[in-house]
């Protein structure tokens, strides 16, 4: 939903005015990549917030 309707139709509006018919072209591409890149935070985020950075390790036995 992010690169149709927020990033698609934002740069088909945008684009053409910088660079006309040929920025219809390149709004696909571009909203593509900055999907992408919206889409490595998002991953790099949760990645962090799921896996803790310091594992408490228990011993197996008392006497250890």
């Amino acid at each position: 939903m992010l690169r149709e309707v927020v990033f698609g139709v934002g740069f088909a509006i945008l684009l053409p005015i910088f660079w006309g018919l040929d920025g219809v072209l390149y709004s696909m591409p571009v909203s593509d990549i900055l999907t992408f890149i919206a889409a490595v935070i998002f991953i790099i985020r949760t990645y962090e917030e799921l896996n803790p950075k310091e594992v408490q390790v228990m011993p197996v036995c008392k006497s250890c």
